[in-house]
């Protein structure tokens, strides 16, 4: 016998209440410090309960505002409902560990087996970070297969799991990891069907390697050959790992972006078909738990919600409830203040305090290691170790790589944090669109709420305080010029627009703050000075939570269409982003407008391949940087006239600049991307020559991108010549090598078919960082180099003429802006002379 009292069977009392205030009021073994519940938790409780009934529900929370104990006590509430079993779900490992730490000191019963009896029984929470549920081979069950049921499903840090989800939705082939037989069976698939006027990128990205180069598969080419690429995937990835994630996206494949480079290949869907996974799908009560961020488009399109799932969505009563935070930007407010002075002053400060730098790549931490200032890097096999470090006490400046979400320094831990640099881009289909400029909207929100999740680790309670230091000019250009911040939840764009009061009081101080003077404005949040406490408290304390959801209408429409066209409705999928294109379009929104006639055009293509080329044509109108049409695009002429630079620059101004500072943040981040020997910068690089060329007045395009064929940019310099530019930045050898020398020559025939038989003339022009071509090299006469010697005295040039102009806020005249650019050598017929120099080649082996 094993002794069993079995006299009280059936004699459970049951439960006095199951509203989750009660329920956290009779744990009986919570730790101390839990006694009650924060005021932001009970109203949360309060009005999740009268809510409990609808299948979704959103809940926003600040970070640090108890959102794990809340996230516990409604999935134990559920459970008492019978609503069960129930699965807490995290971005990452790390999260998980932290939430069960949490129901530990609450003494709630969790698991992270999902194949515990107390779990399926109903009896604990199953904890799982993502990964676990999002994959192709869910144990939560794929399509029709049932797998592990859920009753209720919460998902904490929903924009950061979805993050991770987009991952999952993606099929992501390395062309030297994975083998270079599953990339290339793909290529060669799609190789038949590239058009014409794609070939020349095709053969660049793909036969060649360059670096840096991306070709979107056009979707016509896609569609048309889909049953192919299917066959493809599935036998190459038969024996691969990214079979895990292939039947994620199978059913959506026709509609999937295809984006090659010369390292890998990447096909994802326009939007997640979530309820693929039968656990998400059927979870009778499904509870996402957010951060107050200022855009829901990803709940949308990655989740599939519909309006009503967002109405309204719960909160606290008042937003007050995060942490002080005083908010600095050096290069901001001070364009002349390098990296280097910046890093050297939180060097300074991490003898006395906890300082976190976030980088958003392996590379940019070592920077900060090899000029001396990390004293160590986190990355993700050591982050854990280092994070314990920094709690337990006073550890310096730590680099962290690339983590913006999932790790949590309160206190001391973290008493500066900085934002180095923009959040890389997550997949290669955004990066597309960064470069290509065709939803600039879409990815400007993107990067400010990734940019807030970054500068939210800092603080984890309403007592906590934390020094923000933002560092670099993509994201000065960002924040400052293009207004990213506007897109900060309430309580952080309060925080910051406080900040930049303090920024305005500095300058009326000092014309040009060096990187010292702006950091010594932490002190007022480091020393808890009553006189920046005291406004902070107040800027925030009357901060209300909006309960209306952000989603553009687009984002619904996009939703509604991929849905429809996945169901064959291509029709009725057409017609609802035509709407959203037409609208946008009657209201001047023309490029985006463009790029939404885009997908107009591939619902429309499975039905009528010439009206979806139609369509395609007419979006090229709008916007350059579409897909092109299958017959290709004429190139756009450049007429120029030199006299007309000066007032250019004197429109531009007055048109799209709001002041003078925001012309020269434009510039210096314009000036970061000109790098020769850094990988993966060419699309960069390219598009910094173009916008540098008409930030001082000089008519410019590039006709690879426009057209498919032709140089990477063409100036027009007056008198009708030009300038035909091929750039080579990501070049490392010390010679200019035959494949280079070809394709310019190359683009100089393109010019000579093209502008040539007009009487137009040109010069041919080389960035690359060596002026010496290889013996089997036979350049076109008269070719110029602008080496890096060169090009940092173009770069010093326009900064010249660029303070010149504002210091004597002489950029409403044009006759003293043609003064100005005559004095810096910055005349278009002349700059070619001034900033390039002449080739050497190698004969017989001698320079």
């Amino acid at each position: 016998m094993l002794g069993l009292d079995i006299k009280s069977l059936g004699q459970r009392a049951p439960m006095a209440s199951n509203h989750p205030r009660d329920i956290f009021m009779g744990l009986p073994n919570k730790e101390y410090g839990y006694e009650y519940p924060r005021d932001v938790q009970s109203e949360v409780w309060e009005k999740w309960y009268e809510s409990r009934h609808k299948r979704n529900v959103v809940i926003k929370m600040n970070t640090g505002s108890g959102k794990t104990v809340v996230a516990l006590l409604i999935l134990k509430s559920l459970i008492g409902e019978g609503i069960a079993p129930a699965v807490y779900v995290a971005p990452t490992p790390q999260l998980v560990t932290q939430v069960r730490r949490e129901a530990e000191k609450l003494g709630i019963a969790v698991t992270e087996d999902e194949d515990d009896f107390h779990f399926m029984d109903g009896k604990s929470i199953l904890l799982i970070n993502i990964h676990k549920i999002f994959n192709g081979m869910s144990k939560f069950g794929i399509g029709s297969d049932p797998g592990i049921e859920i009753g209720s499903l919460l998902i904490d840090d929903v924009h950061a799991c979805l993050e991770s989800v987009k991952q999952q939705f993606s099929i992501t082939v390395s062309r030297e990891s994975d083998g270079s037989d599953v990339y290339s069976n793909i290529v060669e698939a799609l190789r038949p069907a590239i058009p014409p006027h794609y070939a020349q990128l095709f053969t660049r990205v793909v036969d060649e390697g360059e670096p840096g180069k991306m070709f979107l598969v056009p979707f016509y080419v896609w569609q048309d050959e889909i049953d192919r690429i299917g066959r493809v995937l599935r036998q190459s990835l038969e024996e691969k790992t990214r079979v895990f994630n292939l039947p994620l996206v199978e059913d959506d494949l026709r509609f999937c972006n295809c984006v090659i480079t010369d390292k890998k290949i990447e096909i994802a869907p326009k939007c997640l078909s979530a309820d693929v996974i039968y656990g998400f799908r059927n979870a009778k009560r499904r509870i996402f738990l957010s951060a107050t961020l200022a855009d829901d488009g990803v709940l949308a399109t990655a989740l599939g919600l519909e309006k009503e799932d967002l109405k309204p969505i719960i909160t606290p009563d008042k937003a007050g409830d995060v942490g002080d935070r005083l908010m600095v930007f050096p290069q901001a407010i001070n364009s002349e203040v390098t990296d280097e002075e910046v890093a050297s002053e939180l060097k300074r400060l991490s003898k006395l305090y906890n300082v976190a730098v976030i980088v958003p790549s392996r590379k940019r931490a070592q920077w900060w290691e090899d000029k001396g200032y990390a004293t160590v890097v986190a990355t993700t096999e050591n982050l854990n170790e280092v994070i314990e470090r920094l709690r337990r006490g006073h550890v310096g400046l730590v680099v962290v790589v690339n983590r913006y979400d999932g790790i949590d320094l309160p206190g001391n831990a973290c008493r500066i944090l900085v934002m180095d640099s923009i959040p890389a881009f997550q997949t290669l289909y955004d990066a597309y669109l960064g470069w290509s400029e065709s939803d600039q909207h879409r990815i400007l929100v993107d990067q400010a709420q990734k940019i807030e999740q970054g500068i939210g680790r800092g603080i984890r309670s309403s007592n906590d305080y934390c020094g923000i230091v933002f560092m670099g000019r993509k994201l000065a250009d960002i924040l400052v010029r293009r207004k990213g911040a506007k897109y900060f939840s309430a309580a952080t764009s309060a925080q910051y627009f406080l900040s930049k009061e303090l920024w305005e009081m500095l300058l009326q101080v000092k014309s040009a703050p060096s990187a010292k003077d702006t950091i010594e404005l932490l002190g007022y949040v480091l020393r808890r000075d009553e006189d920046w406490v005291r406004p902070s408290k107040s800027a925030i304390e009357g901060i209300s939570y909006d309960a209306e959801a952000h989603v553009a209408e687009e984002v619904w429409a996009l939703r509604r269409a991929f849905d429809k066209a996945k169901f064959g409705e291509y029709e009725q999928a057409a017609k609802l982003v035509e709407a959203v294109a037409n609208e946008n379009s009657s209201c001047g929104n023309l490029e985006y407008a463009g790029f939404l006639k885009q997908i107009v055009a591939e619902y429309t293509h499975p039905t009528s391949k010439l009206k979806a080329q139609e369509i395609l044509l007419s979006a090229h109108k709008w916007n350059r940087n579409v897909v092109r049409p299958q017959e290709g695009i004429k190139p756009r002429k450049l007429q120029y006239d030199p006299t007309d630079q000066a007032q250019k620059i004197v429109d531009m101004m007055r048109n799209e600049f709001d002041d003078a500072n925001d012309y020269l943040l434009k510039l210096e981040n314009i000036f970061s991307m000109l790098v020769f020997g850094a990988e993966d910068t060419s699309e960069e690089f390219e598009r910094a020559i173009f916008d540098i060329a008409r930030l001082v007045g000089i008519d410019s395009s590039r006709p690879e991108k426009e057209t498919g064929v032709g140089p990477d940019n063409l100036w027009a310099i007056g008198s009708g010549k030009y300038l035909v530019i091929e750039c080579k930045n990501e070049r490392t050898h010390d010679k200019i090598c035959k494949y280079d020398c070809n394709q310019l020559i190359g683009s100089c025939e393109w010019f000579e078919s093209v502008y040539a038989p007009h009487g137009h003339t040109y010069i041919p022009v080389l960035f690359h960082k060596s002026s010496l071509f290889e013996f089997d090299c036979f350049p076109k006469e008269g070719t110029r180099i602008v080496t890096q010697r060169k090009l940092d005295m173009l770069i010093d040039a326009i900064r010249t003429f660029a303070k010149e102009m504002v210091t004597q806020a002489s950029y409403s005249s044009a006759k003293e802006v043609a003064n100005l650019l005559a004095t810096n050598n910055l005349k278009a017929d002349k700059i070619v002379d001034s900033y390039s120099e002449g080739y050497r080649k190698v004969v017989n082996g001698k320079r």
